[in-house]
């Protein structure tokens, strides 16, 4: 748990349960979150999701704890950033798609030795750029994308329905 300088308890872990696809994907059943503590049971998620769909950081959600562990319910208000995830196997590639992105003004997290990019595009950020580049990179083998949570316009709206369709955490 992480602390402020007045040593109080703001940071909390979040678990939220996965859905799986028809070929079992993602490969957890929970995900842990960081949020900060707002009441006793609403928090603004803090980091970007990697398997949670329909959530992103800023969103402000309600947790309830069961056995001794917050569990986030369900999304009392959304923060306006984005989630999409690119998929990328050779690591250097990896890298500098991670970089661009970077430059483009989101942010990308991504586990040691692991394949996916999880991306953060903050409300401020030109998501239509982002949303090019990545576009323009993709294979749809060895690096593909998808949307995790929109909250930007993108001037699809087939595109944003599909994306809130498949979120696993309640709005």
């Amino acid at each position: 748990m992480k602390t402020d300088s007045n040593n109080k308890n703001i940071f909390k872990k979040l678990i939220f349960e996965t859905i799986k696809d028809q070929d079992g994907y993602p490969p957890v059943e929970f995900e842990s979150i960081w949020g900060i503590q707002i009441t006793t049971n609403t928090f603004v998620i803090d980091n970007t999701p990697y398997y949670i769909y329909g959530l992103s950081k800023g969103d402000t959600v309600l947790a309830t704890m069961k056995n001794n562990e917050l569990f986030g319910s369900k999304i009392v208000s959304k923060g306006g950033h984005s989630t999409l995830r690119a998929f990328v196997e050779q690591s250097d590639i990896r890298q500098n798609i991670r970089d661009e992105i970077i430059k483009l003004g989101a942010d990308c997290n991504s586990v040691t030795g692991g394949s996916l990019l999880a991306i953060d595009i903050p409300p401020v950020a030109d998501f239509d750029r982002i949303d090019k580049f990545l576009s323009s990179v993709s294979n749809n083998d060895t690096i593909a994308y998808e949307d995790a949570c929109l909250q930007h316009n993108t001037g699809d709206a087939k595109r944003e329905k599909e994306c809130s369709e498949i979120s696993s955490v309640p709005f």
